[in-house]
C-alpha cells in the first residue's frame, strides 16, 4: 500500500537543518493542510523565528486569551520571554512546572522540548532527562543524543542512536546523530562526520549550523583552511552566529592570523553571545591572570 505524503517533510527538514528563513517560507507556501498539520506548522514557523533570535515576533503573535491557542504554541512563547529577558526565569519556571503537572499538557511533544531546554538553560539536566526520556519522536530521540553528548555520555548518546536507527535509519535526524557522536568520538570518526554533513548540503543546502559541523570535522584532521573557508560562509548566511565566531577564533589561532583579526572575531561574539561557552572560559582564565598578577605586582 502507498504511504501518505508527508506534506511537512520539508519544513521539519529545513528546521532540523538549521534553515530557519528557509523553514518560514516553506511554511508560507503551504496550504490545504489538515487541522493537525496547520498546528504543527505553526509551532515550526514560530520555533524558527526563536532560533533566528526574533523573539518579539513570537511574543507580539501567540495570543494565549485566544482559546484556539495550543499548549504547545505557550510553551513556544514562555521560551520565547525567557531568551528576551532570562531575568524571568523564576515566572517562566514556575508557568512551565505547572504544565508539567498536568497530565495532558505534560504529555504534549512540544512542551517536553520545550521544558528540556528551559531547564537546560537552567543547568537542571536532572529535570531535563526526566521530562524528555520517554519521548517517542525522532526529535526528542535526537535531542537525547545531544544531552547525553552534553554530559559527557558518549554510550549512552550511542545507545539512544541505535534506538533512532532501528525506527528510520535513513532520516534526517539519524544522520544528524550520527555526526554528533562522530565529531565527540574524534579524530578516527571525523571524516565520517565530514561525509554525513557533506551529504546533507549537497542534498538540502548549506545552514550556518552544518557548514560549522563540517568546519570541526575538517578540524579534528587538521583541514584548518578548509575550515576557514567552511566558517565564514556559515557567516555570509548568519553574520552573527556565536558558534560561527567561536569556530573562528579557534581556526585563526591555529592559521596565525594577525591578532587584530582574531580580536575582531572576540568582540563580535562577546556582543552577540556574552554567556557563550568560549567567553565565559576567557574571562575565568583572565580573571584568574589579573588575581595572580595582581599578587606579584
Amino acid at each position: 500500500m502507498i504511504s501518505e505524503p508527508d506534506e511537512l517533510f520539508t519544513l521539519r527538514t529545513l528546521y532540523w537543518l538549521g534553515s530557519f528563513q528557509a523553514a518560514i517560507n516553506e511554511a508560507n507556501t503551504l496550504s490545504k493542510l489538515s487541522s493537525v498539520l496547520i498546528a504543527e506548522k505553526e509551532e515550526y514557523i514560530y520555533r524558527s523565528f526563536l532560533a533566528l533570535g526574533q523573539y518579539g515576533v513570537v511574543t507580539s503573535e501567540i495570543k494565549e486569551n485566544k482559546p484556539n491557542t495550543s499548549v504547545g504554541l505557550r510553551a513556544i512563547k514562555l521560551l520565547a520571554t525567557y531568551l528576551e529577558n532570562p531575568s524571568n526565569n523564576e515566572i517562566v519556571m514556575l508557568q512551565m512546572k505547572e504544565w508539567l503537572s498536568n497530565p495532558v499538557a505534560s504529555g504534549n511533544k512540544t512542551v517536553q522540548i520545550i521544558a528540556a531546554t528551559l531547564f537546560m538553560y537552567e543547568d537542571n539536566m536532572k529535570e531535563a532527562f526526566k521530562v524528555i526520556k520517554s519521548g517517542s519522536s525522532m526529535e526528542q530521540h535526537a535531542l537525547l543524543v545531544q544531552m547525553y553528548l552534553k554530559i559527557d555520555r558518549l554510550d549512552l548518546a550511542q545507545k539512544q542512536l541505535k534506538t533512532m536507527k532501528s525506527l528510520d535509519e535513513d532520516s534526517t535526524l539519524s544522520m544528524l546523530s550520527s555526526a554528533w557522536i562522530n565529531l565527540s568520538v574524534g579524530v578516527g570518526k571525523a571524516q565520517d562526520a565530514a561525509y554525513i554533513y557533506e551529504e546533507l548540503i549537497d542534498k538540502y543546502g548549506a545552514s550556518a549550523a552544518l557548514l560549522n559541523g563540517l568546519a570541526v570535522a575538517k578540524m579534528q584532521q587538521g583541514q584548518f583552511d578548509e575550515a576557514e573557508v567552511n566558517l565564514q560562509e556559515a557567516l555570509t548566511k548568519a553574520p552573527s552566529d556565536a558558534d560561527s565566531l567561536a569556530n573562528l577564533i579557534c581556526v585563526s589561532h591555529h592559521l596565525q592570523r594577525t591578532p587584530e583579526v582574531i580580536n575582531r572575531y572576540l568582540s563580535q561574539l562577546k556582543i552577540k553571545a556574552p554567556q557563550h561557552s568560549l567567553v565565559v572560559a576567557l574571562n575565568t582564565f583572565n580573571g584568574a591572570f589579573d588575581r595572580v598578577a595582581s599578587t606579584l605586582a
